[in-house]
């Protein structure tokens, strides 16, 4: 198990370099938006945002008309299902998080799924290693994390980014299509502690994703993200077995 694990430490250092030559390939054309891999876990494997000049930047890169909504929300992002060959040459599967700032106030989730089919996109996935499969599922997010954050967690649980599922990708696993009948479960990577989940809304989710544990810090998502810019936290977590077919506990705005 030991061996097993430092192999995939290297892995994911190894990945880590390459990634990041990629982005400076053909970051270009991303045109504002940016994307994270994660693997079943959680964890970040890859992140590439478009064109920046400091590191101090934000990830999500802004957007010069967005109007953030009442809970602070800036960008839009969806999520697709794909699978990645990594350096030592296996296969898993990943979820690619593709993020966009709001045009205005209008999340326009239709143009990131016709960015997602660009070619210039899809080739830039397949020199990572990546073939896209299915939409899955779409939402709204925020963060006040940097460049140099985003970084800092590739090889580790995704943080410091919140999620909701205010998207009509989602309205599937939210409501019933037969009255009475549970409606299928959202089996996502992103971490659990990542998620702003409503009372109302999201009432009838079930929601399977990682957990993590959290030392020395209040909740992730009771973070006050955009007035802690460039705070240092020491985080200490670890991901956990996607759970089974529980209601979510996730914070509830």
């Amino acid at each position: 198990m030991q061996q097993n694990n430092e192999l995939n430490s290297k892995t994911i250092k190894s990945d880590l370099n390459s990634t990041y030559k990629t982005e400076a390939y053909k970051e270009t054309k991303l045109f504002r938006h940016c994307f994270i891999v994660l693997n079943q876990d959680g964890t970040v494997l890859k992140a590439v945002r478009s064109p920046s000049l400091t590191d101090s930047e934000l990830f999500l890169a802004p957007m010069p008309n967005t109007i953030a909504n009442d809970e602070k929300f800036t960008h839009a992002y969806v999520v697709v299902n794909g699978t990645y060959i990594n350096s030592a040459g296996t296969f898993e599967k990943v979820q690619v998080i593709i993020m966009r700032g709001f045009c205005g106030k209008d999340s326009a989730h239709d143009t990131l799924y016709q960015f997602s089919k660009k070619s210039y996109f899809t080739d830039l996935l397949n020199e990572m290693g990546i073939k896209l499969d299915n939409f899955y599922y779409s939402g709204e997010c925020k963060s006040d994390l940097s460049i140099k954050g985003i970084k800092a967690i590739i090889g580790l649980p995704l943080a410091n980014i919140q999620f909701n599922t205010k998207g009509s990708k989602s309205d599937v696993f939210k409501t019933p299509t037969i009255k009475d009948e549970t409606p299928p479960e959202l089996i996502s990577y992103i971490p659990r502690g990542c998620f702003s989940l409503h009372s109302e809304y999201d009432k009838h989710l079930i929601l399977q994703a990682p957990n993590m544990d959290k030392l020395s810090i209040p909740s992730l998502v009771q973070l006050s993200f955009f007035n802690n810019k460039d705070q240092n936290i020491d985080l200490d977590f670890k991901a956990l077995t996607l759970s089974s077919r529980d209601k979510p506990n996730a914070p509830v705005i």
